[in-house]
């Protein structure tokens, strides 16, 4: 039973097909061709179909099949082989850059290319006045645009990441490490560029299928307007990213004070910049808003200044005061990363005989200057205590008069 039926449609098979081949000879007759479509030695090469002669068909049909056999070639031993292996031994990003771009063109691009450019051979219908209808090779150009963008789009992500790795290359420092702010900001960039490069993609398209272009950049030039008037906040702390980026008043790591606020900044952000404060929270600021404070970056410090004050008792002997600058001065110079700049008799005080001492720390690390300000204190006191020079405290005098003999004034001091 099986075998029957299995016979049966083998039979159905043969006959279906030999109708589809007598219905193509019959239709193929009916157009002036008169020859057996299987049998090659048969084809009248000059015969005439859809305008053109079988001779000028079989050329368009060779173009389109060399093109798309000679980019498969390409692509497989040259591009996927031999140029990759080189590209990714080459410090070079422009030969990966190409290696990526052909890598990515897809099959149905190149199809549809080649299809057009087989067509030039061809005499096909086209758009006789500018408002008739289309003719074919007015829509092979249209499929032709409509898919070329498509590839564009799809392609516009290698484009905008070569951009950011050669963004990347150009700021990286001589250590080898790349510019942390460029590096967080690189999906900033990424959106932006993505943007700019779709829409040029999408505008370019449209004029090319015959679009006008004009009255819709009109009409998204006001609503443009409309939208950063609504926005502008936002956008004005987007551009100030830009300006923050690629001005570099701070990077990621540098430590800022901004107004009352201080802190390592961590992110630099489309519409905020976090910096984390020494007590460990988190401080948010608006780029636009911190851009228009004066921002101190302790960061690019090289060298800190530092200004001390010291007072002394006013019973201190001259010989002694006159001593003070040479002893500061010594024990500033014991310290390595500091350099002594000055130390004079700054004023009568209150209570107090002040001296300045300026010196230099040749290190911009906080931590360094603490600790050499802590040992340098504790050097001067010893200093101070060996010579019998005496630091001044806060202190009053009260003077008391003797009013019980008239003529006769006794007065004492307390202290």
């Amino acid at each position: 039973m099986l075998q029957d039926t299995t016979t049966q449609l083998v039979q159905d098979a043969a006959a279906s097909s030999e109708a589809i081949r007598t219905a193509m000879q019959t239709g193929l007759t009916a157009r002036g061709l008169k020859f057996d479509l299987l049998d090659v030695t048969t084809w009248q090469w000059d015969a005439v179909l859809w305008n053109n002669s079988l001779r000028t068909w079989a050329v368009a049909i060779s173009i389109a099949v060399v093109i798309q056999l000679v980019f498969w070639l390409f692509r497989k031993f040259v591009i996927l082989g031999r140029a990759r292996k080189l590209a990714s031994k080459s410090a070079s990003l422009v030969d990966d850059f190409v290696v990526d771009l052909v890598s990515d063109a897809r099959y149905w691009w190149v199809a549809t290319l080649s299809i057009v450019a087989g067509s030039k051979v061809l005499t096909l219908s086209a758009r006789t006045t500018p408002d008739g209808p289309p003719g074919v090779t007015d829509r092979l150009h249209t499929f032709a645009v409509i898919v070329t963008a498509l590839q564009l789009l799809i392609t516009s992500r290698i484009i905008v990441q070569y951009a950011i790795q050669s963004l990347l290359k150009r700021t990286t420092h001589a250590d080898g490490t790349v510019d942390e702010t460029v590096n967080t900001s690189t999906s900033v960039l990424r959106v932006v560029g993505m943007v700019v490069l779709c829409s040029i993609i999408l505008l370019l398209a449209l004029e090319n299928i015959g679009l006008r272009v004009s009255p819709l950049l009109t009409g998204l030039g006001i609503g443009g307007i409309a939208i950063a008037l609504a926005a502008q906040n936002i956008l004005g702390d987007l551009f100030a990213s830009f300006i923050i980026i690629f001005d570099k008043p701070f990077v990621v790591g540098d430590y800022i004070t901004a107004g009352d606020k201080s802190g390592t900044v961590e992110k630099i952000g489309v519409k905020t910049t976090r910096v984390r404060a020494l007590s460990g929270e988190q401080l948010v600021f608006g780029n636009s808003s911190l851009l228009g404070s004066t921002v101190q970056n302790f960061k690019r410090m090289q060298e800190r200044r530092v200004t001390a004050t010291y007072g002394f008792t006013y019973d201190t002997p001259a010989v002694k005061l006159r001593a003070i600058p040479d002893l500061v001065k010594a024990a500033v110079e014991r310290h390595k990363l500091a350099r002594f700049e000055r130390c004079h008799f700054k004023q009568f005080g209150a209570f107090s005989l002040d001296f300045e001492l300026v010196y230099w720390v040749t290190s911009p690390d906080y931590t360094i200057h603490k600790d050499i300000q802590h040992a340098l204190n504790i050097e001067l006191v010893e200093v101070f205590a060996e010579h019998n020079i005496e630091f001044a405290f806060p202190t009053q005098v009260e003077i008391v008069k003797d009013y019980s003999r008239p003529g006769e004034d006794k007065d004492s001091k307390r202290g």
